[in-house]
């Protein structure tokens, strides 16, 4: 792609927005810039994740960045809000130079921002929240005295406090402890904290990630609202490109460090390069459409059919351990008059939760074996509780897990692991202070030995070039998508009986997506059987011929597709015509 910026046409004349309703708001090409990057660069060992970036956000003005896991997208929002420092370029906001001043001393000067992965403290209910914010943002001390409990908001801090949980729909979950809400409503007390420092620029990154359909209409309706009732800068990274073509007036693309082009969201979109190199599979998006929420494109193959209907018998197969016996070596006894050869994983009226909180109710399910099976479902539906009962993370309160013929109930991790029961839990999984390299080869030393180790690396990087490209970095550097494919690369070393991936596809350019998708065929293809919890289930239907749906920790649907799709579409309507701010029972 080359690396020379397209010209970046006035504000004023900037796109109409994907379904050519007009942007949240236009700016006139007059106005002065309020957000000005000149020349930024940044360098973490060998990889320059930043590189001599030019750009600038006009007041008012909702300003749109993306491009692929990797392109430094995170990086800059990090150097434009102090947590890294830039090493050449300078950053000017309202004409102010930014060079040198610390994080809190840049959000008292107007800048806001949300994080990527959602940063809230648990314990906290959604108004304490606020109140913290609100009492540090002036920092006069007050903070201090409340951590001795020497003091109290005030009235006033009360009511600002109460005027942005109005804003932004919290008001029904606004005294609800966050450990208890779903990650739509956590990703709107992350608004609602950035919101109460008054930002004359909110700086959001990725804030739709994890979200089905209903949450991100919601948030980017709240976003919307907010730009126009308080005139602030908006500059949004995102991978929907629905939400970002509804949302902005233009659009910067980057690709390894660099700004590649830049322009309104229908110019972006129909450049061939951007489209070659973002979208992948996703080049049949349809600049101006919008596309479904969250996909950003129709899927070209035909959905998946074959031995994967929940709890019948597949045809025979193997399930990638030809020759082990269920239970072999797990120490866990044979299901009484259970027939294993049906399944290779089944819930039988289990219940689970967390703390006072359930989370499950009576979910029953199979997986067959050499099948893959779909689990969908709104946020705070149950669905990642699921992959953790599954998996021993959570234990169930009543009913039974089987695996691969064996009664493994409360049975430890591990014991599940070494069974042949791989987990990519949702997040990253990886360690931070090590290079990718080094995951690597302490994943692989462990499951395989260390005279196995060489083979497994070249197949992962045969796998997933990104990785190779950057074994030497710090996995804790890595953008949230490539941590994600690290995660997976994990473990991969040796052909599961079952991989239960939770949400493989959060916070990836839809070209990764591709990557990980042929790959979890590959899996399959080999005789693995596949547990995938996913928020495109367009992509997923590509695999799994069969879905079970939860709604509020109860299965409201279990069979085919076509089915499923029905079933989902009910759940997320019923959602919407409530409200999306309450919280869920699971995750």
């Amino acid at each position: 792609m080359p690396r020379e910026a397209r010209p970046v046409p006035e504000p004023g004349a900037a796109g109409t927005g994907a379904a050519g309703t007009g942007a949240a708001h236009t700016v006139a090409a007059t106005t002065a810039a309020l957000l000005e990057i000149d020349g930024i660069s940044k360098r973490f060992g060998g990889i320059q994740a930043v590189s001599d970036v030019t750009f600038k956000v006009d007041a008012g003005e909702a300003v749109g960045v993306v491009g692929p896991n990797g392109a430094g997208k995170t990086t800059l929002f990090n150097c434009v809000c102090g947590q890294l420092r830039a090493e050449t370029g300078t950053i000017r906001f309202a004409g102010r130079v930014l060079d040198g001043l610390d994080p809190y001393k840049r959000a008292r000067v107007g800048i806001g921002r949300t994080f990527q992965r959602v940063e809230v403290f648990p314990e906290l209910t959604a108004r304490e929240h606020l109140v913290v914010a609100e009492r540090a943002r002036n920092g006069r001390g007050s903070l201090w005295r409340d951590l001795l409990n020497m003091g109290q908001p005030s009235s006033d801090e009360l009511l600002r406090v109460a005027a942005v949980i109005e804003l932004v729909g919290l008001g029904d979950v606004a005294d609800v402890a966050v450990a208890a809400l779903g990650l739509g409503t956590c990703r709107l007390v992350e608004l609602a904290r950035a919101l109460v420092a008054e930002p004359r620029l909110l700086m959001a990154d990725e804030p739709s990630s994890g979200l089905d359909a209903t949450e991100t209409t919601a948030l980017a309706g709240v976003l919307r609202t907010v730009q126009q009732e308080r005139g602030m800068g908006l500059l949004l990274v995102e991978h929907d490109l629905s939400m970002v073509g509804q949302m902005v007036d233009r659009v910067v693309v980057m690709d390894a460090g660099h700004v590649v082009c830049e322009g309104s969201f229908s110019q972006v979109m129909a450049d061939p390069d951007v489209r070659r190199a973002y979208l992948g599979r996703g080049a049949g998006f349809e600049a101006g459409s919008g596309g479904p929420a969250g996909t950003g494109a129709t899927p070209k193959r035909p959905v998946a059919t074959g031995s994967d209907t929940v709890g019948d018998r597949p045809a025979a197969g193997g399930h990638g351990q030809a020759g082990r016996s269920p239970a072999a070596g797990s120490g866990m006894p044979p299901v009484a008059g259970g027939d294993s050869g049906a399944s290779i994983l089944a819930f039988e009226g289990v219940d689970a939760g967390y703390g006072p909180y359930r989370a499950l109710f009576d979910v029953s399910f199979a997986v067959p074996r050499g099948g893959a099976v779909a689990l969908l479902g709104s946020n705070g539906s149950g669905k990642s509780t699921v992959a953790r009962v599954a998996t021993g993370l959570v234990a169930a309160r009543s009913g039974r897990v089987l695996f691969d013929g064996a009664d493994v109930t409360g049975a430890a991790t591990w014991r599940i692991a070494r069974m042949g029961c791989a987990h990519v839990p949702e997040g990253t999984g990886v360690f931070a202070s090590l290079s990718v390299q080094e995951n690597l080869e302490l994943a692989f030393a462990r499951l395989l030995g260390a005279g196995r180790v060489a083979d497994a690396l070249a197949k992962v990087y045969d796998s997933f070039p990104i990785l190779k490209s950057r074994r030497a970095q710090l996995a804790g550097t890595l953008s949230g998508g490539q941590q994600r494919i690290l995660s997976l690369a994990k473990v991969l070393a040796e052909q599961p009986k079952l991989l239960v991936a939770d949400e493989l596809s959060l916070g990836l350019a839809p070209v990764v997506v591709d990557t990980v998708y042929e790959a979890l065929a590959a899996i399959r293809a080999a005789g693995s059987s596949l547990l995938l919890v996913e928020q495109l289930p367009e992509r997923v239907f590509e695999i799994a011929g069969s879905a079970v749906v939860l709604d509020k920790g109860v299965v409201v649907f279990s069979g085919p597709a076509d089915g499923a799709r029905d079933a989902l579409e009910a759940v997320l309507g019923a959602r919407a015509a409530a409200g999306v701010g309450s919280g869920g029972g699971g995750r």
